[in-house]
């Protein structure tokens, strides 16, 4: 076992070896043994290029590789795989993180993933295979994991030859082929490279990634993964990376060659060990051509690593294309469950993690199709009353977050089963607050339609009003953009224009045309510029049209509603039809209604058999028979409905209204079922409720205590019954931090207005918290504490534990003493205006 000291553990640098990377290792070292100062900053008296300039406060001291991702130390959490990868080192605990690393590797947990290889390197900084797994666990984030594929090679010597493929292989990828040193004459090989007194090598470098294609370098990488495997027979994990290769590779415009040969590869590693988390693997394998082939590994997916949410997620892939919805929604849940439990346990904001929003908006969809309205409502609610942050769950940046995707989902939700009754109280939540122009109109679209069919004629008036007041000023914005197109576009296609001993502007480049002409000029326009003017432009313009047409369908879609509270049924489906977003099935039940009853029944049974097992248009469909006496049909149809409106509500008017047609043929009026039969190809099932709560719920803030600069203790007892604003800042010194204090100082009052104190927690001493007060611009407005020992800073996670560094955080405690939001981060966040509305739309729920 290699023995650990303080500054092994802390201090997994690159081996500098030019005598400043010595300097810079002694510095650090020293700072280690000291402990920390607040003062973090340096105070731009150096050069940015200058080796000794300090690092900035909550930034790695090995680079901006670690700056991101995992900074707090990892537990092994059991249930992330029977895996097993053997590396070199000599610490146990080293090589069970490391495995716990491939295991959420498998199952695309990379945040994890990377803080389990973060904790093999800071107990064995000299591990080679702890970057290598980084480099894996952010191969999204190609910067960051060419730096960990860095540290991997520089750490080779001391490894297996094994390993050395492993290194070598990832960091080609990342860093392409090394050069071939050029041929030299004698004389240029003694000569040397001098630079500022200093003597520098000519050394072989690695040419950029640039210069090949994503594509080439993948189908390179498979290659080098199958030489493992051919070196390496029996490396099981080997073969999984060369299978999940074969799938990703998909990505990077080389198709599946072999889908045949890809499965045998499987075979092979089930055998060896059945409990894989490749099985994983299998599922993407044939999600797309053939789902069915992978039913056994659906069932076994989430068995193999039950801690992995996104495992349990998988397998509704496969079942939702089988159309085994109820299936499909046991390990939907079973992924929500799980990745709640994490959420809760270790504080993290549900869209920090991968795919969680698209597991739960598509939970949402197959509770949809089985008629689970209140769940696919509650969830849908859920989604929407989730902290958004500007990196990744907000408006017009996170396309895929559960902003987004919430907003989606509830709008299907409420209009699929007209519940038009949860209307108001999902308004009164706040859910339709803090949108952005696009969601505001959807939103509008779904008010007046509700408003139009329950007679509430003044409401509907005002979504029109609202609605048309856009448009106007969306079609002015919409003609000043296509003006500015034809604009540009005639600039890129005009040729240089001539001039008369004009002046140079500073937009323009002017040559002589002719040496001997020195009073006519070419005036030579920028065209990449006006190029990318010309871009930005019609994208512009693009939105704003697409938004018009938005509005158009909006606004008819109201009027469609408004001819369905008139009976004017035909009228109403010539209308919604124009639109888009509405349910097939009513519109062809609309159909049926206003006298088209062989069309409008015919175009429900295509309906039925496009939307296999789903509830909503056979409930329709049936409901329509019974009305057109087919009353033979209308039983079969209702019986089929039996097996497939698994659990649904039936106090929607969708099921409610099927009461007459039992009573008309002496059916069981209780005819719905809670659950379906467990089919044996799913295995063994734990019960939900043993893997976590369904819905986010935000976790408990830690109980703290600190003294202020008034010696006033201030604690989470103090703060009980009050919505706070904690900021957690790195000393006096910390010049962002200072940024940060500025920003967010003049918006005390407005925070106060709204019902949320504030505090400021430093890493400074008690005696030094005087000098922040002292650099802000008049007298500062937010109460300062100290936390000198870091115990506070630990507590709420704002800590890198590898480095023994606070952090910068930001925390949203409501009276419940509960954390509503937060940012962790080595930059404090600085965006006041997007933290006080969202702080305000979160305390609404």
């Amino acid at each position: 076992m290699k023995p650990e000291t303080k500054q092994t553990r802390q201090f997994q640098a690159r081996e500098f070896k030019s005598p400043v990377g010595i300097l810079c290792i002694l510095l650090a070292y020293a700072f280690l043994l000291n402990g920390w100062p607040g003062l973090s900053v340096a105070q731009d008296t150096t050069s940015p290029d200058d080796p000794l300039a300090e690092v900035l406060a909550g930034h790695s001291f090995h680079g901006s590789a670690f700056n991101e991702g995992a900074r707090q130390s990892a537990r092994l959490l059991g249930g992330t795989g029977k895996v097993h990868f053997d590396i070199t080192t000599d610490s146990d605990d080293a090589q069970r993180f490391f495995n716990q690393g491939v295991g959420q590797l498998h199952g695309f947990w990379d945040l994890e993933a990377e803080r389990s290889f973060r904790q093999v390197a800071m107990i064995d900084p000299d591990c080679a295979m702890a970057y290598w797994g980084a480099a894996l666990a952010t191969f999204e984030k190609p910067e960051r994991a060419a730096g960990f594929a860095q540290e991997a090679l520089d750490r080779i010597d001391n490894v297996s030859e094994r390993e050395k493929q492993y290194i070598k292989a990832l960091h080609r990828y990342f860093h392409g082929e090394k050069k071939k040193p050029k041929k030299q004459s004698k004389d240029e090989k003694e000569k040397e490279v001098e630079n500022d007194g200093e003597k520098k090598k000519q050394e072989a470098e690695y040419e950029l990634v640039s210069s090949s294609s994503r594509k080439d370098r993948a189908a390179r990488y498979l290659k080098d993964l199958e030489d493992i495997v051919i070196s390496n027979p029996d490396d099981v994990e080997a073969k999984a990376l060369v299978v999940h290769r074969i799938w990703y590779n998909s990505r990077a415009g080389w198709p599946i060659g072999s889908y045949v040969a890809a499965e045998s590869l499987l075979k092979e590693i089930f055998a060896a060990n059945p409990m894989h988390p490749a099985h994983h693997y299998r599922i993407h394998l044939w999600d797309r051509r053939k789902p069915e082939l992978s039913v056994e590994s659906a069932g076994m997916c989430g068995l193999s690593s039950p801690s992995i949410a996104h495992m349990w997620h998988m397998p509704g892939h496969i079942f939702s294309r089988l159309n085994r919805y109820d299936d499909a929604i046991y390990y939907q849940e079973a992924s929500a469950r799980t990745d709640h439990r994490h959420m809760i346990t270790d504080h993290v904001i549900p869209d920090e993690i991968h795919n969680y929003a698209h597991n739960n908006e598509w939970l949402t969809r197959n509770y949809v199709f089985l008629g689970r309205a209140t769940d696919a409502l509650s969830l849908a609610i859920n989604l929407v009353e989730l902290p958004r942050h500007p990196k990744y769950n907000a408006f017009g940046i996170d396309r895929s977050g559960s902003a987004v995707y919430g907003q989606k989902r509830l709008t299907q939700v409420l209009r699929e089963f007209q519940m038009y009754d949860k209307l108001a109280d999902v308004i009164d939540r706040g859910c339709f607050s803090n949108l952005d122009i696009d969601q505001d109109i959807n939103a509008w679209r779904l008010q007046g339609c509700f408003a139009a069919i329950t007679g509430q004629s003044e409401q509907q008036k005002q979504f029109v009003s609202s609605l048309d007041e856009l448009m106007a000023e969306t079609k002015k914005d919409s003609d000043e953009a296509k003006s500015l197109v034809a604009s540009l576009k005639s600039q890129l296609e005009s040729k240089p224009k001539k001039s008369g001993g004009e002046k140079k502007s500073d937009e323009s480049k002017v040559d002589s045309e002719d040496d001997s002409q020195d009073d006519v000029k070419v005036v030579k326009v920028d065209k990449k510029k006006l190029g990318e003017e010309y871009k930005s432009a019609k994208k512009e313009a693009e939105k704003l049209a697409k938004r018009l047409k938005t509005i158009e369908q909006a606004l008819k879609a109201i009027e469609g509603y408004q001819s369905v509270a008139g009976n004017d049924f035909a009228a109403a489906e010539k209308l919604l039809s124009e639109t888009k977003g509405e349910d097939e099935a009513w519109l062809a039940e609309l159909n049926f209604r206003g006298g088209e009853t062989e069309g409008g029944l015919e175009a429900l049974r295509k309906q039925v058999e496009k939307r296999k097992h789903q509830s909503i248009p056979l409930a329709r469909l049936t409901w329509c028979l019974f009305k057109a006496g087919e009353l033979e049909e209308a039983k079969l149809r209702f019986e089929e409905l039996k097996t497939v409106a698994i659990g649904a509500d039936r106090s929607v008017e969708v099921f409610s209204r099927l009461d007459s047609l039992t009573s008309a043929i002496k059916a069981d009026s209780d005819w719905i079922v809670d659950s379906g039969i467990q089919k044996a190809d799913t295995h063994f099932r734990p019960p939900l409720d043993s893997l976590g709560p369904v819905h986010w719920t935000p976790p408990a803030a830690p109980r703290w205590e600190v003294v202020d600069a008034n010696n006033e203790v201030a604690s989470s007892q103090s703060y009980a019954g009050e919505n706070v604003l904690v900021i957690f800042y790195l000393g006096h010194g910390c010049l962002h931090c200072a940024e940060q204090l500025q920003a967010f100082g003049p918006r005390a009052k407005d925070f106060e207005d709204a019902g949320i104190k504030m505090i400021a927690i430093s890493s400074d001493s008690h005696e030094d918290l005087s000098k922040s007060m002292e650099s802000y611009d008049g007298e500062l407005p937010i109460r300062l504490a100290s936390d000198a020992s870091l115990e506070v800073f630990k507590a709420f996670r704002a800590h890198d534990d590898f480095e023994s560094l606070a952090l910068h955080g930001t925390f949203l405690i409501d009276k419940q003493g509960r954390v509503r939001w937060q940012d962790i981060s080595y930059e404090p966040f600085m965006d006041h205006e997007f933290l006080l509305n969202e702080s305000k739309r979160l305390l609404k729920f």
